[in-house]
């Protein structure tokens, strides 16, 4: 085979790989499979049936052991298939300034991404079993594997497919944007272990590797939709035109994909607009099976944070009834708050009472209801759709029609809970101080530190915000430093205050 030949070859591959891609993450599968029988037995076709497989297992859920199988094999068909030529594979500066040796360049190229790629995918997958230590040996293999191949390109400089650059640079821009939400001290242990996390270039590789629409398009699409939509952004407003604009594509692209039109929910959401984003959601609902859990939840959430109870606990005792939901999913505990806060609001204490016995004394949305001392104001469930919106922060960004629902049901039960009850006092001084931006009520609710942490942090983080935007930096890092103090065990705030932090420290 000549040069031009394999260049040729490694290119019709991927071009299958991308066809194949946009079936099976528009849930054609069969047909995806199809398109890659004829190249099952090449380590490329082998990575992206795997791949395949793992966007299954999204939609349909299945056995992950079975999934990093795949991964393993697809790069042990890579190393295998370069066995032939070893000793040139061990001499990688001569093969890559050698005019002679394109051929042994381009299947060094298309070898070493594969095999980034299934040590990456079969890293994840041991991340997702609980194997800590074997998924965290495979990342940092797999970041070494990038690195490396990124290194080869540039010795290059000619000669070589978009395909590979688009590669390398998905996988590295997965890794800069994916460490950088992870919390603060494990980022400075991953910086001794000599990986540099840098969020700005993997948004721009995941971004040049959405506009390229290659094999890994869809991916790094949701990697940057879950960037801009979900991650803390600190004290810095989200880039919500940057995941519209990936919005507006992967919805046409793949209209069959629940998970791109969940995105799109949380797009709206993050506007403020709850009435758009529970339309939106509910469009994926029904469907049956697992993937029906993460839809009909958010659909719970945003009925619950438009105040239409009985609809939330319809939709709630349904998605608690399915056979597909048990205490290992991941938002049990918030769906039992909820229901449980229903049940209080609309006059059924008794339910109310059962049902909040079983949300565990770990979650955040329970223990933020008790003092230090371990005392719980059940009155202050009357309350508790306020406090959901704050622990998520959704309270910051409503527009003015949910603003407006929201002093409504404050005003409403403000009357009906205990005046005396000091949780509720402070709830409504935090809750408030958000609203108004009111200083004066944020501190007196930080002023409640030693009674209720957990809410005395959130207002400490709130006024370090008010400072920020009106560039007091040097205050905001003092509010924020006392939030860090403490001890809330939620990590979400945590992970909040963390990347405030960077962004005063930038500003200092």
């Amino acid at each position: 085979m000549t040069p031009d030949e394999d260049l040729a070859e490694i290119e019709r591959n991927h071009e299958m790989g991308v066809e194949a891609s946009m079936l099976y993450w528009n849930n054609d599968f069969e047909k995806a499979r199809r398109i890659l029988d004829p190249i099952m037995e090449t380590p490329r076709g082998m990575l992206e049936e795997a791949c395949l497989s793992l966007s299954e297992d999204i939609l349909k859920g299945s056995d992950k052991r079975s999934l990093i199988a795949k991964f393993q094999a697809a790069g042990d068909a890579a190393e295998t298939s370069m066995e032939h030529k070893q000793s040139l594979y061990k001499k990688f500066s001569g093969i890559f300034k050698s005019n002679n040796n394109k051929m042994v360049r381009l299947q060094v190229l298309e070898h070493k991404l594969v095999i980034a790629d299934s040590l990456l995918d079969a890293s994840l997958g041991h991340l997702q079993s609980n194997n800590y230590i074997t998924g965290c040996l495979g990342m940092r293999k797999a970041w070494s594997a990038y690195t490396q191949l990124e290194e080869l390109v540039n010795q290059c400089q000619r000669d070589v497919p978009q395909c590979i650059i688009d590669g390398y640079k998905f996988g590295l821009g997965a890794f800069h944007l994916c460490l950088s939400v992870l919390p603060h001290s494990v980022i400075v242990v991953l910086r001794i272990a000599g990986i540099n996390i840098h969020p700005a270039k993997g948004i721009e590789y995941l971004t040049s590797v959405v506009n390229g629409k290659g094999v890994r398009y869809p991916v790094a699409s949701l990697m940057l939709l879950g960037f801009y939509l979900c991650s803390p952004s600190g004290y810095i407003a989200p880039k919500l035109d940057d995941a519209k604009s990936i919005l507006n594509n992967t919805v046409v692209d793949f209209p069959a994909n629940r998970t791109f039109t969940v995105f799109d929910a949380y797009y709206h959401r993050k506007k403020g607009d709850l009435k758009h984003a529970l339309e939106v959601v509910t469009t994926v609902t029904g469907g049956g099976g697992e993937a029906d859990n993460i839809p009909l939840f958010l659909k719970v959430e945003f009925l619950f944070a438009m105040f239409n109870f009985d609809a939330c606990q319809s939709t709630a005792e349904s998605l608690l009834g399915s056979e597909y939901v048990d205490s290992s999913f991941a938002h049990y505990q918030q769906l039992l708050f909820i229901l449980s806060g229903c049940c209080y609001i609309t006059g059924d204490t008794p339910k109310g009472d059962r049902i909040l016995a079983t949300v565990s004394t770990d979650s955040v949305y329970r223990r933020a209801m008790q003092n230090r001392s371990g005392t719980f104001s059940k009155t202050g469930m009357l309350l508790s759709p306020i406090l959901y919106m704050i622990l998520n922060r959704d309270i910051n960004h409503l527009d003015d029609s949910n603003t407006q629902l929201l002093r409504q049901h404050l005003n409403i039960q403000s009357r009906r809970v205990d005046p005396n009850d000091g949780y509720c006092s402070c709830l409504m001084k935090l809750a408030n101080g958000i609203l108004q931006q009111n200083v004066d009520m944020l501190e007196a609710a930080l002023g409640c530190k030693k009674q209720f942490p957990i809410l005395a942090a959130l207002a400490a983080y709130e006024l370090g915000g008010i400072k920020f935007q009106s560039n007091q930096f040097s205050a905001a890092k003092s509010y924020l430093s006392a939030a860090s103090k403490i001890d809330t065990k939620f990590d979400s705030l945590s992970k909040r205050i963390s990347v405030a932090m960077d962004q005063v420290a930038a500003k200092l």
